[in-house]
């Protein structure tokens, strides 16, 4: 018998509260589980697995006060973080490129930015509702790859029609769920409400800077021809800020580290202002442009890498204050934040720079003409480019600073954790 057979038996059988226990060996596994199936009363199709000790075969089955599985190794971890790779690799250019692309087809700033924003509204309840699948998600594969296999050809199919644009039949659907008691429960999270506050405001202030990256290399400094060469380095700088801040996260504080990149960002941002001054050496734009990005972009390693262990270690809360398991309940309300972030920080830099008459189509040795670019257009793209993102990363600094879940906090939790776990069996 397997365990999904197993499962299947008590579906049928089973009385509420009753609980029974079952030894047996996962198929094409070198691996043997002591495994407690509770069906909890009045939710007739609900079951707790939990998986209490691990050994090889032929070993006897350790006590349930055995110390946990040991830590992750980096290489398993490494696989874990591989995910995010392809999503970088497409959700960048959807940021940096998209507004460029439609703009120069010759649609409205102010009209692409609303759409940009629009579209992410569907992830308001999509996210959620796929995270609350997934946690009931029992599958050979685990809980969240038949999630991850079923999304990917969608986003593939996506992402190039979005990039190949042509006239297309659109279909709508809409699902509509109730969301209400759930959200009370992220509410009462008070460190998880702190630590998305402070990623929004930080989204923000990065896809503000994404959204008009391209059009003030091009338009202001009129060097669009390394505007790609820029943004590799930033990506490169990225990579190598990861280590980087989480080594300072260990010494001060994931949260004081955070800290810290913001600043680290706003100082190198509030002086791509000083590459526009009159009679700077094209050598000088070039160079300082590449510099500068590449100093702003050490500071993602800590925005995308602290923020979301950050949230993982407050998820542990709520699973020692309930002893359930809501892991893709939160996460997936982090992603609606992180799109819809994205998508008004879009809608707010390109509608403010299209009111000041900022226009994508014209030509760049032209500004300052009466044919091209107005100077107030090009002011106002550069303060959307430098200042307002970097005022909006700061303006959530004293969410971050006063961000109670510390080292020694974080244990105890752990240990509580373990605790309902051992109570529970």
């Amino acid at each position: 018998m397997d365990h999904l057979e197993l499962i299947e038996l008590l579906r049928r059988g089973l009385p509420a509260d009753q609980m029974i226990t079952h030894r047996f060996d996962i198929e094409d596994a070198p691996q043997a589980f002591s495994a407690f199936f509770n069906r909890r009363g009045g939710q007739s199709d609900y079951y707790a697995l939990e998986l209490t000790n691990t050994c090889l075969p032929n070993q006897n089955l350790g006590s349930l006060d055995s110390p946990m599985p040991p830590e992750p190794s980096r290489r398993t971890i490494a696989f874990y973080a591989s995910a995010s790779f392809p999503l970088s690799v497409v959700g960048l250019p959807l940021v940096v490129y998209i507004p460029p692309l439609y703009g120069e087809l010759g649609i409205p700033l102010a009209l692409l930015g609303t759409i940009l924003m629009l579209a992410r509204l569907s992830d308001v309840f999509t996210d959620p509702l796929i995270g609350m699948l997934s946690d009931r998600t029992l599958s050979r594969i685990g809980r969240r790859k038949p999630w991850i296999l079923a999304g990917t050809p969608l986003m593939m199919l996506s992402t190039y029609m979005l990039f190949v644009p042509e006239p297309r039949e659109l279909r709508v659907v809409r699902t509509v769920t109730d969301f209400r008691s759930r959200l009370k429960i992220i509410r009462r999270n008070g460190p998880f409400m702190r630590i998305l506050i402070g990623y929004t405001g930080s989204l923000i202030a990065g896809a503000m800077d994404g959204a008009v990256s391209f059009f003030f290399c091009k338009h202001v400094l009129n060097q669009e021809s390394w505007f790609a060469f820029a943004l590799l380095c930033h990506l490169v700088a990225a990579v190598i800020g990861v280590p980087i801040w989480n080594a300072v996260g260990k010494r001060v504080g994931k949260h004081r580290a955070l800290v810290y990149a913001i600043i680290w960002y706003a100082a190198w941002a509030f002086c791509m202002p000083l590459l526009t001054i009159d009679a700077t050496p094209v050598w000088v734009v070039v160079t300082g442009f590449v510099f500068l990005q590449s100093m702003k972009g050490l500071s993602l390693g800590a925005f995308d890498a602290l923020s979301a262990s950050m949230a993982a270690d407050v998820v542990d809360i709520d699973v020692a204050r309930t002893g359930e398991q809501r892991t893709g309940l939160y996460f997936s309300i982090w992603g609606v934040v992180k799109k819809f972030a994205g998508a008004f920080a879009a809608f707010v830099a390109l509608t403010g720079v299209g009111i000041f008459g900022f226009d994508a189509t014209a030509n760049p040795d032209d500004a300052y003409t009466a044919s091209g670019n107005s100077a107030g257009a090009l002011l106002a793209l550069t303060l959307g480019y430098s200042f307002l993102p970097s005022m909006f990363k700061l303006s959530v600094l004293p969410y971050l600073w006063r961000y109670p879940l510390t080292a020694t906090r974080q244990a105890r939790i752990h240990a509580r954790i373990e605790r309902l776990a051992a109570e529970r069996t």
